[in-house]
């Protein structure tokens, strides 16, 4: 028996581990029953030995507390025991299931552990040396990482613990290296592996140096846990995943993994693998039969070999992260930087295929693309760089959704070295972000499939030495500008061809901010499609688009679609427009349009096409070949636009708005005029919105202005009403132009002007500042309660006003022309009818007419029914006062002649009547005033007289004839005098009360009738009071009659001779008359003349 030094024990004494005991299959902890820890008896080597020895082999000895072998014969390790080497001995694990817990390599310099069986080992301990393990073909060796409980002899060993464990060799096939412990704690095995078995990691765990360096292992396996191999050569036919939580990582900085790397769960995305090393290579598949769930690639390089790929991601982590795939590769999943944004390269060196996104939640720096190769990409590419070399093909072929919808798959990155590469689009949306997508050399579009050049980032420029190649009619090209801060560009360098007749579809869209499209040449002219050959089967636009003058579009079918605003010079001429719930504008700027119209179709209620001249240089004319027609009554908006001030648009061809069906609604609109004489507008409203001159034509419509500096002249007749908005704009009619509806200012007072150039029939008009008529006949159909600031006399023609026009307003107040006024049946004013300066020319009424203040013409009056004039009435003219007419006047009154046939003149007030006057049957009433009268009168026939006469003041009305004037009553026949007396008193009747109704200020003025033919009535208030009358001089006078009717009274068959008491009665009336003037008897006398006989 070999001496065993005491140094080996003391080693082992001053570890001091706790011990965990397994079994076969579990590892279960094992603890004896004889104290807290437990006592775990320990053998120690005394010659090669196998763990089969029995004690009488003399291979195996106790351990004496000395720490040496104590003589004592064992038999060799037993389950759930420790041992130790103690020599250079050879150690073969001979035992089936086996359990040692810790081995103690102490400071010898073993000559190996054999596996022969399936064999548990807790910890290996070691003073410096290691111990080296051969596994035999189909046995195992697993390391259970557990602690040796503290042994009698003082010999202990960390838990997790293989410092002593050297170089591994798998003897052959199914040879198993098993590492699991059940802490769990990470092992760490820091020396190599060789051999064809396999490895397997059910706990996190770190094998440091190489694997199969000489002879590959047949396989890895990782379970639950995390692997780190830390060598720099990995070589094992595969490296299996077998669990959601299973995790592998390479850490050497050039490690080589050589074989493939699989998910063997059953299901895709489990595992993950980390890569760490400034340079990774895995020469096989990776996630063949399942896909991985990631792919991590640190700050290095992964050199992919394989030509299968499966993992839900690459990512690259890190500014430095790069993955390259040296041959041909179908990468099955994403490779993605979840770093910053523009961390990791990736490089296609063969053909190769990426199903997922490529740089999908942070961009990549650089996509390079290998020479002669094509790279597909079944999703998104975003990355800062993309590299072609020579013959470099991308093609990008992302599926539909889940549910068979379009996904949109992105094309973000700076294209380098555009001029090598071809682009393959087989995917349903492809949209390019970048403006080099422009240096492309050639782009070839699958059918039903749709690229689309984005402006976002800034302007494009196509087809400059690009070939855009629509292979299918169906084949979709699309320019936009879908976030751009601005309005961006996309210009043509070249014509883009349709595939061929009725060929190829198109979309514009603005996006956000709007997108113009146009020569990358200002004025060198580009062609998308051909009008006279080969056309566009579709153009579709979205948003704002505009197209430059220098493009020309031939499209069969044009489509706006809704929310759009399309503005084209060229695109009229397509076979179909169709104009949704969006605006297409016709753009005269570059010349004179020939608009056919007829293709036009407005698809939506609100649809709307815009005529418009934006040139600040040129007046432009755009003529129409056919009406303008909505699908049904009131949908469709056209709008007229001249823009710039001092410019005009012209509308020509004749045509009508409208003529089969309705338009909802016309505008104008611009600084610039416009002229639309000829054309006629049927729409339900139109809206000026003009500071130009603007030319209407006919129209049905609702008129309505929408700015203050409207400028409108109409050529045809309105069919709606005439709106002024509360806008002060001028509106023009030209002559034999009517306005059907109602003249209005809706929400205004008193705005706006509206002028008639000529014969026009007005409905009514109301709330204007301004009516200029005059020049032709007009004639306001409708009446009622006006307001209009003014009417002004812009000629001397007639101005029709029909039933109860009440106008709130003057008449030719500020100046302008003779209007003549026809007040049809009734009506007022409450302004003034003409000045002195600017008079009105002539009047006729009929009905109840009143002038609430002066009145100056210079024409014909003509007066039926009632008319009353407030204040003063001048006619430099003759005046016709119709028969049974009646005149009211309440101050001076002059005119060049009134003829007053079978009429009545009312004086309301004392005034001077200045004119030459005529009657037959005339009636005058004084009442009470004086009227003076100036010029040369005569009546004939009948006169009739109607004064009042005021006893208290002693007058009454009457006419006074001014020198040089005469009033000739010769030829009256009957001059009825009808004298109302009011305020006659018995006690102040003299001789001197008389009133002369008729008075000439010098001889001759007056021509009496001859006395017998006046007729004198008084309706006296007095009994006792009766009046003469000298008909020569015309004189009135007042004489008390008293007793006269006393004695009548009570005269025998009198009223009053059978009452009684009737001679007391009659006695004291006399003595009452006969009493003083001024007393209290007179004065009740006075009374009793106002009283009836009945009332006495």
């Amino acid at each position: 028996m070999a001496n065993i030094s005491p140094k080996l024990f003391q080693k082992a004494i001053q570890k001091g581990l706790k011990t965990a005991l397994f079994t076969t299959s579990t590892a279960a902890l094992m603890l004896s029953s004889s104290g807290a820890l437990g006592v775990a008896a320990g053998v120690i080597s005394t010659n090669d030995a196998v763990f089969s020895d029995f004690a009488a082999a003399g291979n195996w000895n106790k351990i004496t507390a000395g720490g040496v072998a104590n003589g004592t014969h064992v038999d060799g390790p037993q389950d759930n025991k420790a041992f130790t080497y103690g020599g250079n001995h050879t150690i073969t694990a001979d035992e089936v299931g086996r359990i040692i817990t810790a081995i103690n390599v102490a400071a010898t310099n073993p000559g190996g552990l054999n596996i022969t069986e399936n064999t548990s080992v807790g910890s290996i301990d070691t003073d410096g040396n290691l111990l080296p393990v051969t596994i035999t073909a189909g046995k195992s060796l697993t390391l259970t990482g557990t602690a040796a409980v503290v042994a009698h002899h003082d010999f202990g060993a960390f838990a997790d613990t293989y410092t002593g464990l050297g170089n591994i060799t798998l003897g052959g096939a199914n040879a198993g290296l098993i590492i699991q412990s059940a802490t769990p704690a990470k092992i760490t095995l820091t020396e190599n592996i060789d051999g064809r078995g396999i490895i397997t990691a059910n706990i996190d765990a770190a094998i440091n140096g190489t694997i199969g360096n000489v002879n590959p292992a047949a396989q890895i396996s990782v379970g639950a846990s995390t692997l780190s191999l830390g060598g720099a050569v990995i070589k094992a036919t595969t490296t299996n995943l077998t669990n959601a939580a299973s995790v592998l990582t390479l850490t050497n900085a050039n490690a080589v993994l050589t074989g493939a790397i699989d998910n063997t769960t059953g299901g895709d995305n489990v595992g993950v693998l980390n890569l760490n090393g400034a340079l990774s290579q895995v020469t096989g598949n990776i996630g063949n039969t399942n896909s991985l769930a990631e792919l991590s690639v640190g700050a290095g390089l992964l050199q992919v070999q394989g030509g299968v790929v499966k993992a839900n991601a690459i990512n690259l982590t890190n500014n430095a992260s790069a993955v390259t795939f040296t041959n041909p590769v179908v990468v099955t999943g994403a490779i993605d930087n979840t770093g910053n944004a523009g961390n990791g390269v990736a490089t296609f060196t063969g053909a190769s295929t990426v199903t997922g996104n490529i740089g999908n939640t942070n961009s990549l720096a650089t996509v390079n693309v290998g020479a002669g190769i094509t790279l597909q990409a079944g999703g998104n590419l975003i990355t800062n760089n993309i590299n072609f070399r020579v013959g470099s093909t991308l093609e990008f072929n992302g599926p539909l959704d889940g549910g068979g919808n379009i996904i949109t798959y992105g094309f973000k990155g700076a294209i380098v070295n555009g001029n090598n590469a071809t682009l393959n689009v087989n995917t349903k949306l492809l949209i390019a972000y970048d403006p080099t997508a422009g240096t492309i050399a050639t782009i070839n579009i699958k059918a039903d499939n749709n690229f689309a050049f984005d402006a976002s980032a800034g302007d494009v420029t196509i087809l400059d030495g690009q070939a855009i190649v629509f292979e299918d009619a169906n084949s979709i090209l699309t320019l936009s500008n879908l976030t751009g801060g601005g309005v961006n560009n996309i210009l043509l360098a070249a014509d883009l061809a349709a595939p061929g007749a009725n060929e190829g579809q198109l979309i514009f869209d603005g996006g956000v901010n709007g997108l113009n499209i146009g020569s990358n040449v200002a004025g060198t002219v580009r062609n998308i499609g051909d009008a006279g050959g080969n056309k566009f089967e579709n153009l579709f636009i979205n948003h704002v688009v505009t197209i430059t003058d220098d493009v020309n579009l031939g499209i069969h079918d044009l489509v706006i679609n809704d929310n759009a605003d399309f503005t084209s010079s060229t695109a009229f001429n397509a076979d179909a427009i169709q104009i949704n719930n969006a605006t297409y504008r016709i753009d005269a700027n570059g010349g004179d349009l020939n608009v056919p119209a007829a293709n036009i179709e407005f698809a939506h209620a609100d649809a709307e096409l815009v005529l418009q001249n934006i040139s600040n240089a040129n007046d432009r004319t755009i003529t129409l070949g056919a009406d303008i027609d909505p699908n049904n009554d009131d949908e469709g908006i056209v709008t007229l636009n001249s823009v710039n001030a001092g410019r005009k648009l012209t509308i020509d061809g004749g045509v009508t708005f409208g003529r089969a069906k309705r338009l909802q609604a016309i505008k104008f609109q611009g600084a610039g005029n416009l002229g639309t004489v000829g054309i006629t507008f049927n729409t339900a409203n139109i809206e000026l919105d003009t500071t130009g001159v603007l030319e209407l034509g006919a129209t049905t419509a609702n008129v309505t202005l929408i700015n203050d500096a409207v400028q409108l002249t109409q050529t045809g007749n309105i069919g709606g009403f005439l709106d002024f908005n509360a806008k002060n704009g001028t509106v023009t009619l030209n002559n034999n132009v009517n306005v059907a509806g109602a003249v209005q200012n809706t929400g205004g007072t008193n705005n706006g002007t509206l002028i008639a150039l000529g014969a026009s029939n007005l409905n009514s008009v109301n709330g204007i500042a301004m009516l200029k008529v005059g020049a032709g006949a007009v004639s306001i159909t409708k009446g009622g309660n006006t307001s209009i600031t003014e009417i002004q006399g812009n000629g001397t023609a007639l101005l029709t006003l029909h039933v109860n026009f009440n106008l709130t307003g003057s008449i030719n107040k500020t100046g302008d022309q003779a209007l003549k006024l026809n007040f049809t049946n009734g009506g007022s004013v409450s302004g003034v009818v003409g000045t002195a300066a600017n008079s009105v020319g002539d009047i006729t009424t009929a009905g109840a007419t009143s002038f609430a203040s002066s009145v100056n013409a210079k024409g014909t009056a003509t007066l039926s029914g009632t008319t009353s004039f407030a204040y003063t009435f001048t006619n430099t003219g003759a005046v016709t006062l119709a028969k049974g007419s009646i005149t009211n006047f309440a101050k001076n009154v002059t005119a060049t002649s009134f003829a007053a046939n079978g009429a009545t003149i009312n004086f309301g007030n004392s005034l001077a009547f200045n004119s030459n006057i005529t009657g037959s049957g005339t009636t005058l009433t004084l009442g009470a005033n004086q009227v003076t009268y100036t010029g040369t009168g005569s009546f004939t026939d009948m006169l009739t007289l109607n004064t009042t006469f005021d006893g208290a003041a002693k007058s009454g009305g009457n006419i006074l004839i001014k020198s040089g004037s005469t009033l000739d009553l010769s030829g009256v026949l009957t001059l009825a005098l009808v004298v109302t007396a009011t305020n006659f008193d018995i006690n102040n009747i003299d001789p001197n009360t008389k009133y002369t109704v008729i008075s000439a200020e010098t001889a001759g003025g007056l021509k009496p009738t001859p006395a017998d033919n006046v007729k004198v009535t008084v309706n006296n208030d007095n009994r006792f009071v009766n009046f003469t009358f000298d008909a020569s001089t015309l004189t009135l006078f007042a004489k008390d009659v008293s007793q006269e009717v006393i004695d009548n009274d009570f005269k025998p068959c009198g009223p009053l001779a059978n009452i009684p008491n009737a001679a007391n009665v009659k006695k004291s009336l006399e003595l009452m008359e006969q009493a003083p003037i001024g007393s209290d008897a007179r004065l009740a006398f006075g009374n009793w003349g106002k009283l009836t006989p009945i009332q006495e």
